[in-house]
């Protein structure tokens, strides 16, 4: 007999929304970005004081973590268009007739 194989969810997740269990699971599989937040949260704590930014003849006041922060923004959202570009030139490279 060929029975298609589903996972059904365990018992103790169709428990009044899943407990505890589900919490653990969450942990288990994001460990590596709640690291992260808490090094983060840490290290605002730690760089509250303020610095000064010169860029060209603008001259800044800011707290050394939000400069930081402002500035690893900035660094994903290149990240991300840069990866964009590349996938939609793939994309566009495999749809487009071959002579």
């Amino acid at each position: 007999m060929n029975r298609s194989i589903e996972a059904e969810p365990r018992e103790s997740s169709r428990i009044a929304g899943g407990g505890t269990n589900r919490v653990l699971s969450l942990v288990g599989t994001h460990w590596l970005p709640l690291l992260l937040a808490v090094v983060v949260a840490f290290f605002i704590g730690q760089n509250r004081d303020r610095i000064s930014i010169h860029l060209f003849w603008i001259q800044l006041q800011a707290p050394l973590w939000c400069v930081l922060a402002i500035t690893g923004l900035v660094g994903a959202l290149i990240a991300t268009l840069v990866a964009a570009q590349r996938a939609w030139r793939r994309r566009t490279a495999r749809s487009a007739p071959r002579s």
